[in-house]
């Protein structure tokens, strides 16, 4: 299990100029909690539910479109009571 916040992180590609991030409860992202674009190779998320699983992936885009969607990660943010 992880903490908020938290900062995904992945690989540059030489040729993105940006790169467009998913996150949701199904492994399928049939619905996803998150669809995120961003300039840089990290996303830091403030806000997600706890306490179930959550996947995320990303892919690279350019002027010329999107590429493929990256292979999908799983993660599980712990539920921590107040100081």
């Amino acid at each position: 299990g992880l903490t908020l916040p938290l900062i995904i992180d992945w690989s540059d590609v030489a040729t993105a100029t940006s790169y467009q991030l998913q996150i949701d409860e199904n492994a399928d992202f049939s619905s996803p909690l998150l669809t995120q674009s961003t300039g840089a190779s990290t996303y830091q998320a403030t806000t997600l539910s706890s306490g179930i699983s959550l996947y995320w992936r990303v892919r690279a885009q350019n002027g010329c479109g999107s590429g493929n969607w990256s292979s999908s990660r799983v993660f599980t943010v712990l539920c921590t009571t107040p100081a």
